[in-house]
């Protein structure tokens, strides 16, 4: 899970992208019509990295992409030149370490009152009782 971390995403204008870059592009109504042989029907976004930047288009190789109900599924590189017009905005995606900290934090926090919980409810061994000794029959211990 942490291996996976948090992004941010942060607009930029298509010309401010740089191949390379990891993105995450908004189709409109166009866009929808224009991918629907690449990426399916009722594509709303997908993610991917930049691999060309051109006047009318910009090609990315996709990876992930969600749909208008809100399915989504992993698209294993296959490279896709969507027209400008097509486009309602382009996010880059940047790793962020604060947020990251944040939710690992928060996992350590959950499994630690999770043990607690644990220990104060009697789940744990620490109770005194009959113990089996190994005697026939178990001895108890008062």
């Amino acid at each position: 899970m942490l291996t996976t971390g948090c992004y941010t995403y942060q607009m930029k204008a298509p010309s401010d992208l740089l191949a390379g870059q990891n993105v995450e592009v908004v189709v409109n109504n166009v866009g929808r019509v224009a991918l629907t042989n690449d990426l399916g029907d009722d594509v709303a976004k997908f993610d991917g990295k930049v691999v060309s930047i051109g006047d009318s288009t910009l090609g990315v190789s996709v990876t992930h992409i969600e749909y208008l109900n809100g399915s989504y599924t992993d698209f294993p590189g296959g490279t896709v030149a969507v027209p400008r017009n097509a486009i309602t905005s382009v996010s880059t995606k940047t790793f962020s370490q604060s947020k990251t900290t944040v939710v690992a934090i928060g996992i350590v926090a959950s499994i630690v009152a999770l043990i607690v919980g644990l220990h104060a409810t009697g789940f744990s061994d620490s109770g005194n009782g009959s113990k089996h000794t190994g005697e026939n029959p178990p001895t108890q211990i008062q």
